[in-house]
């Protein structure tokens, strides 16, 4: 198979364009269990067609276990290989939880991290994790300001308000000592004031674009 090559050349890659296997999912479709030996397709589809597959063979029973990809590259069909070592761990409340390896070479190094995800971006040869393909996403400010509301949500809810920031703020409850209750509160505004900001250099964004 030879080694894999590191996706860190040209400009970086957006997560968004990438295809994406998740150990998270493949674990909830079925795809990873444990003790078990199978072989399968996944596909990525795309307005209702099919837009790339791989084949997949699994295997949990040996030590470590192993999931080995099969599919062809892009645009010139070359065949390729791509063995992946699957990790556990066990979470607090029980169960098992699966994880990929990332088998791609770094400066000549094997990367070996744990992630639930690896991409193959748009031109590359293997799957890899982000750090090895240096990869972005294009709605990141999006989701820092999705969990500054988020944050700010759960505070408003935690001290029995409601969730909507258009509404005055909860009031102390009566069991909180007010410095905890203070605390939350500057918690909670500066997370609000963040997600505003975000939102207005979202919009000024935008309407830079209308006008160019």
């Amino acid at each position: 198979m030879g080694g894999y090559g590191s996706g860190r050349k040209g400009s970086r890659p957006h997560a968004e364009r990438c295809l994406t296997i998740d150990a998270a999912l493949w674990t909830r479709k079925g795809v990873i269990r444990a003790a078990q030996s199978k072989t399968g397709q996944w596909v990525w589809v795309q307005s209702g067609r099919i837009v790339y597959s791989v084949e997949y063979t699994i295997d949990t029973c040996q030590i470590p276990p192993r999931l080995r990809l099969t599919y062809r590259l892009s645009g010139t069909g070359q065949p390729l290989d791509c063995r992946i070592r699957l990790q556990t761990t066990r979470p607090q409340f029980g169960g098992l939880r699966w994880w990929l390896t990332c088998p791609l070479l770094l400066s000549k190094r094997p990367c070996g991290r744990r992630v639930q995800k690896l991409y193959l971006p748009p031109g590359s040869r293997y799957f890899g994790c982000r750090h090895c393909h240096a990869i972005t996403y294009l709605s990141r400010k999006e989701a820092i300001r999705s969990r500054a509301l988020t944050k700010t949500q759960a505070i408003r809810v935690r001290l029995g308000g409601s969730a909507s920031t258009c509404e005055p703020f909860p009031a102390r409850p009566k069991h909180m000592w007010n410095r905890t209750y203070q605390r939350l509160r500057d918690r909670a505004e500066r997370a609000e004031l963040q997600s505003w900001n975000l939102l207005g250099d979202w919009l000024k964004r935008r309407q830079q674009k209308r006008k160019g």
